[in-house]
């Protein structure tokens, strides 16, 4: 088992620590693989937190670190491309 999968199992079982630890493996590519959407640190930064957020309420079983990786992308990828919609709504109506 792989760093992140491991603290997410501790995650859990209750151990919050779990997840600062996952924070910290995979906030900065998070960050960057958001980043290249908006283009836009401030809401990057935002979009990557709501993607921790359903990560802890969801709580997704996983096995392989590979699957956790992906699955914080995936979310990244659709709450920007969900920002960006927005983004384009709110100009077209200015």
């Amino acid at each position: 088992m792989e760093r992140g999968i491991e603290n997410y199992l501790r995650y859990l079982n209750g151990d919050q620590s779990g997840l600062r630890v996952i924070v910290e493996l995979y906030w900065n590519s998070m960050l960057l693989f958001t980043n290249g959407y908006v283009h836009n640190l401030t809401d990057a930064e935002d979009i990557a937190q709501e993607a921790l957020i359903k990560l802890s309420i969801k709580r997704p079983k996983f096995e392989y670190d590979a699957q956790l990786k992906s699955y914080l992308f995936k979310i990244c990828r659709n709450l920007s491309l969900n920002y960006l919609k927005k983004q384009g709504r709110a100009q077209s109506i200015e």
